[in-house]
């Protein structure tokens, strides 16, 4: 995968994690209420445990656009541009997992099966946008650092 390749997938998929903060990630199914990871984030403390996390996730799709453009129009960066975008796709990858096993599978996991877990607080669009596009980072990144292993 040359530079250029690494560039744009890089870019595409910081842009969707960004616009994924902005889709439905959650669907709780009695109260029929869903949330955006925007309105998680604006809820705050009063709602959800990790309610920050959708800033994560925005400021490492921004990291991800930027290493991603520098790949593209500026110099090659070689293992430091691989390191930084698996360190951005598993931001993505990790912290929405997190975030869904705090504020809903951690007290019903006794009470509850993981299909009920799972029917009852649905993991929707926006959620599952940032885990395919931190998991695409995570392969682009690991592929740029195998490519320049030689590097320092």
């Amino acid at each position: 995968m040359n530079r250029k390749m690494v560039g744009v997938l890089s870019t595409i998929f910081g842009a969707a994690a960004i616009l994924s903060v902005f889709l439905s990630w959650i669907n709780i199914v009695p109260e029929a209420v869903v949330y955006t990871g925007w309105e998680i984030f604006q809820k705050g403390s009063a709602g959800f445990y990790e309610h920050d996390i959708p800033i994560y996730i925005i400021m490492s799709g921004m990291v991800a656009i930027v290493v991603g453009s520098l790949e593209l129009y500026g110099k090659d960066l070689g293992k430091v541009s691989g390191i930084l975008i698996l360190a951005c796709g598993a931001v993505m990858i990790l912290y929405p997992a997190v975030f869904y096993y705090d504020n809903f599978v951690r007290d019903l996991l006794s009470q509850w099966s993981w299909t009920k877990i799972m029917e009852t607080y649905e993991m929707l669009l926006g959620f599952i946008l940032t885990e395919v596009s931190g998991i695409s980072l995570v392969i682009t990144g690991v592929v740029q650092i195998i490519q320049h292993r030689n590097d320092l």
